[in-house]
């Protein structure tokens, strides 16, 4: 526990910033020419200790550690565990679906394929109407019928949609059904419409087009007597004349604006109505016609639609009331203006289900039902395919009072649907079974089949997903390595990834896993459309029994399906392939400690990085600034460079030693008055070991020591290294070197007339050597080495006058990169590629020019001003010169600013 916690600590806030500061604070302890191996290995960030922030901690770090080249966390193998999970719920879920639906004691629910939410809520009301459901079996189609033509309404095709839709509903064994049937009969678009307008309309249709068919009366009979009631409206004048006008109707339309309980709707639709624009037929006068209503017969259903929506006169539209309205479970119609001599039983109407609309407009939201079950009393909640038990809506009694937090249903109740109570109900009877047989047969067919491809195709991903898991887990097992101080002996067993690879890999292959459910889901799906004849006779031939018997039939679906998976998974390629990855090598060809420390390379294991390369068919390039690839392979442990730690050694003392004296130039500069005397520049010779200095050279010290600097440095070069699947690999890298030279040899037997021979023959790929140029692996640089012949014109600059132009910065910048070039060899690593040199002498030749060029506008720039000096000089004694406002004042450096002594003897002297 105490050696996780120290890692943790060591880890646990630091970032590349951290990282590269601490190797800096290494390097400035340590000279150039002193960088050991152990220097390099940690400069590479290969010494760190174990990343404490992703295995066994609580809360892991959420992303990979870049500034650990042995972290592989959060690469994407974490998604693995996320999916297992998923797949292990999909499959507990589909064994709990494999069991059949207790219609008892679970509804069935209606799919909603459209917007046709107004549709389920009014077919789940009648459905549960046990009365109208039996009605429904009871129908029988005629061969007599006469198909009308569009646009009426086939009433015997509606009828048969709705009869094989209630049957579906009261006996399938899923917990949800489809009702597009129905919906196409009616000829229904995908417009939403209004529930109440939409069971009215629908009731009006059947009992006009049932009087054309002919089994059509006795339904058309039964029907109205169990929802249509007939009211009569009275105008009576107050002169004695009184006309009577009696009409069925099969919902009550009441107004709720201005009113909080049903009690108080129901009696302002009875309220007697004064018409004053109405003239009386005996009289002739008009204001003294009183509209009256009653009842003449109750229906057994009664259906009250509730009216909420009132004319806006300020917006001219109209808009919805969300009162709360209270309505009983129970109401008693004794209150109510009826003509019939009802019995107190008949006088109490039960409510049965309540329609409930969300929304603003009556075109547009959501319906859905609560509904009470007809046989055991329970009440449920019907939201299209969802159904879930629910508490009672309504209250027990009306209050005049509004209620402070009324329930969902008395805010939204649309429609009401009371039920005289009728004493026991019975279970309506199912059709006959000529007509219902085949469709029992094909849902138990269709539920066993797709039961059990479910079941299997959930257990197949749940295998196949945790085998994806176990295979990448191996292989990041086996990359991993222990960070330890002997891994520096070891380093020829470590290799080098690129992290961009390792995440690319696991999300192909989670990208594969994830694929599995939803291949397999498209199988059980082909499945279920499938109706070849072998299905249908097996599904004849079985009795109960056989359906009935698990073992057998799972065997057979998981046969089914696992043979089409795997036919499937040859067919078919991994939508998401990996593609090459690449890093830039170092100007050695070596792997740049950049990359590592960045965390754009990994350290692995070298056996297992050669175990997940060869499994996935890896391929590794060496690929050169002119896109000519070369094979390549692993980079190990033994591929850090300690050129360029050399190099990063002399460039952090040089940023030290910079800083320093550009802080110093600084002080100096703003010493103006101290330092600087015009007259003193003229009557004075400068102290031995002091010079004259420009201000705005001092100014520029900083930004011409790193111009210096960066001249003197090695061109990076762009050689990059790629490694990717072997196809891909190969396209990507364009023409490679065999390609060049059996293009070139094809070319030369076709200028020879012989023609193509066939194809060269593939020789044995090795690994690149690194040969050293012929001058011993020295990189002659500005100057360095033997000269030649373009470097002629330099012999005429005089090697003291050279030196005083470049001395100051030497000293400043240091060696010159050709230094290092000629130390590359006494360290055991190669200088540079043997196909590298040609371009490099062409390099070295351009810029020697242009130092000739540059040196030489030194020396002319050095003696013009050396001889305006010496004619101030001389004018001066003849004549006092006068200061002016303005003048650009010079300065006296001391010399040994320049040489880099102590901060002591760098003061300026006047």
């Amino acid at each position: 526990m105490v050696t996780k916690l120290s890692a943790q600590k060591y880890n646990g806030a630091r970032g590349k910033a951290d990282l590269v500061k601490k190797i800096t604070e290494k390097l400035l302890r340590v000279a150039p020419g002193d960088v050991d191996a152990e220097l390099v290995w940690t400069t590479y960030g290969l010494s760190q200790k174990t990343c404490g922030k992703h295995s066994g901690v609580s809360n892991p770090k959420a992303t990979n550690c870049k500034e650990n080249p042995y972290c592989l966390g959060r690469l994407g193998i974490e998604k693995f565990e996320k999916l297992i999970k998923k797949s292990e719920d999909l499959r507990n879920e589909k064994i709990v679906q494999s069991d059949r639906r207790d219609a008892a004691k679970q509804p069935c629910g209606l799919v909603n394929w459209a917007n046709f939410c107004y549709v389920n809520s009014f077919l789940q009301i009648w459905f549960n109407d046990p009365a109208f459901r039996q009605i429904i079996y009871d129908w029988r189609p005629s061969d007599a019928y006469v198909i009308p033509a569009p646009p009426a309404m086939d009433v015997q095709q509606v009828m048969n949609a709705l009869q094989h839709l209630f049957f579906t509903l009261d006996t399938t064994p899923y917990e949800d059904a489809n009702g597009e049937e129905f919906c196409k009969a009616l000829r229904l678009n995908e417009e939403q419409q209004d529930a109440q307008e939409f069971t009215v309309m629908f009731f009006d249709s059947i009992d006009r087009n049932l009087m054309k068919h002919p089994n059509g009366f006795e339904m058309r009979e039964r029907i109205q007597e169990r929802f249509n009631g007939r009211q009569t409206s009275s105008l009576r004048c107050k002169c004695g004349h009184h006309s009577d006008n009696s009409t069925k109707f099969s919902a009550l339309n009441l107004s709720i604006d201005g009113h909080t309980t049903l009690s108080g709707a129901i009696r302002g639709y009875f309220a007697d109505e004064r018409l004053s624009d109405f003239s009386c037929s005996g009289c002739g006068q008009r204001g003294g016609v009183v509209r009256e209503t009653s009842i003449d017969h109750l229906p057994p259903v009664l259906l009250l639609s509730l009216n909420r929506y009132v004319y806006d006169s300020n917006t001219g539209r109209r808009k919805k009331l969300k009162t709360p309205l209270q309505y009983p479970r129970v109401l008693n119609v004794d209150g109510l203006p009826h003509k019939e001599q009802l019995s107190a039983e008949d006088s109490r109407y039960e409510l049965s289900a309540v329609m409930v609309h969300e929304g603003d407009n009556a075109d547009c939201g959501h319906y859905w039902d609560i509904i009470r079950h007809p046989f055991s009393g329970v009440w449920f909640k019907y939201n299209d395919k969802i159904v879930k038990e629910t508490k009672a809506p309504g209250v027990e009694t009306e209050k005049e009072t509004t209620l402070s937090k009324p329930n969902i249903d008395l805010k939204y109740c649309y429609g009401l649907v009371y039920r005289r109570r009728e004493g026991p109900t019975r279970e309506p009877r199912h059709p006959p079974e000529e007509i219902s047989g085949k469709w029992t047969k094909a849902m138990d067919h269709k539920f066993y089949r797709m039961t059990d491809a479910d079941a299997q195709a959930s257990e197949i991903t749940l295998e196949e997903v945790s085998a994806r898991h176990r295979v990448v887990g191996e292989h990041m097992a086996a990359l991993e390595v222990k960070p330890d101080r002997a891994n520096m002996k070891r380093a020829r067993d470590l290799a080098f990834l690129p992290t961009a690879l390792l995440g690319g890999i696991l999300t192909t292959e989670y990208t594969r896993a994830a694929k599995i459910k939803d291949e397999l889901a498209n199988i059980t799906y082909e499945l279920d459309q499938t109706t070849c004849e072998e299905d249908d006779k097996a599904s004849a031939s079985q009795s109960e029994s056989d359906l009935s018997s698990p073992h057998k039939r799972k065997k057979n679906v998981r046969r089914r399906v696992k043979s089409m998976y795997d036919k499937r998974l040859e067919q078919v390629e991994i939508a998401n392939s990996l593609s090459p990855t690449s890093i830039t090598l170092c100007p050695h060809e070596r792997i740049s400690y950049d990359s590592v420390i960045s965390g754009e390379v990994k350290a692995v294991n070298r056996a297992g990085a050669e175990k997940l390369c060869k499994d996935y068919g890896l391929r590794m390039n060496i690929v050169t600034e002119e896109g000519v690839a070369r094979r390549d392979q692993l980079r190990t442990g033994l591929e850090v460079c300690m050129e360029c730690v050399q190099e990063k050694t002399r460039e952090v003392h040089f940023t030290s030693r910079l800083e320093e004296d550009a802080a110093l130039a600084v002080r100096i500069g703003k010493e103006v008055n101290t330092r600087c005397s015009v007259k003193a520049f003229f009557n004075k010779k400068p102290p031995a070991d002091t010079f004259y200095i420009a201000k705005s050279a001092l100014a520029s010290f900083k930004r011409d020591a790193q111009r210096e600097r960066q001249m003197k440095m090695l061109v990076p070069s762009r050689s990059t290294w790629t490694i990717g699947p072997a196809d891909a690999a190969r396209a990507a890298v364009g023409e490679t070197e065999k390609e060049q030279r059996k293009r070139k040899k094809r070319e030369q037997r076709e200028a020879a007339g012989g023609g193509e021979t066939g194809e060269e023959e593939e020789q044995p790929v090795t690994k690149f050597a690194r040969s050293e140029p012929e001058d011993g692996g020295r990189m002659r640089r500005n100057g360095n080495g033997p000269r030649r012949e373009d470097e002629e014109e330099r012999d005429t600059i005089s090697e003291d006058v050279e030196e005083t132009v470049r001395g100051m910065m030497d000293e400043l910048v240091g060696p010159s990169q050709s230094a290092l070039s000629t130390n590359s060899s006494l360290n055991g690593h190669a200088a540079a590629a043997a196909a590298m040199v040609a371009e490099e002498e062409e390099a070295k030749e351009e810029e020697g020019k242009e130092n000739g060029r540059r040196a030489r506008r030194r020396v002319n720039y050095k003696e013009e001003n050396t001889e305006e000096e010496e004619e101030a000089r001389e004018e001066c004694k003849d004549e006092p010169m006068k200061e002016e406002e303005g003048e650009e004042e010079d300065m006296l450096m001391d010399e040994g600013k320049a040489a880099g002594s102590d901060q002591g003897s760098r003061e300026a002297k006047m």
